[in-house]
């Protein structure tokens, strides 16, 4: 009889939880949430490879390459191909990717990772060591009779 009072409570009563889709939670002020790399600022010391315990993050060296300017302002020069892989499946959030990195570039995000139907890595492809063009000292010259 007990049960059936239970049963006819849960019954007539508005659910606990929240219809989650429809319903996000703000996460709390602690929360470690997503892990976010700003590549542009990777000197690519692959500290946070070593330290990772589960093996989430791997950052692959190519060789040295020379990189064509393809246009006013593009990037050209001698430089490294860099492909960084991050697999949020195998990740403990633990953090300490985030306090060895020297750069700083390792972050939490406040939010978690979004639903998926099939597990993905995070692939960032870069070149590290290329650098905007240089102005030539007769176009500086010419830049500053001008003005």
């Amino acid at each position: 009889m007990k049960m059936l009072s239970v049963v006819l409570r849960n019954l007539f009563s508005p659910p606990v939880t929240r219809k989650y889709p429809q319903e996000i939670r703000s996460p709390f002020p602690a929360t470690r949430g997503e892990i976010v790399f700003t590549v542009e600022e990777c000197m690519t010391c692959r500290r946070c490879e070593r330290t990772c315990p589960v093996g989430a993050i791997k950052v692959e060296i190519g060789p040295r390459l020379e990189v064509a300017s393809a246009g006013e302002g593009q990037t050209r020069g001698a430089g490294r191909l860099i492909k960084r892989r991050y697999d949020p499946y195998k990740c403990i959030y633990c953090g300490l990717c985030i306090e060895v990195c020297p750069q700083g570039i390792i972050v939490f995000q406040g939010t978690h990772t979004s639903p998926a139907t099939r597990k993905e890595e995070k692939v960032a492809v870069y070149t590290l060591g290329a650098r905007k063009p240089a102005a030539r000292p007769a176009e500086e010259k010419k830049e500053a009779a001008m003005n």
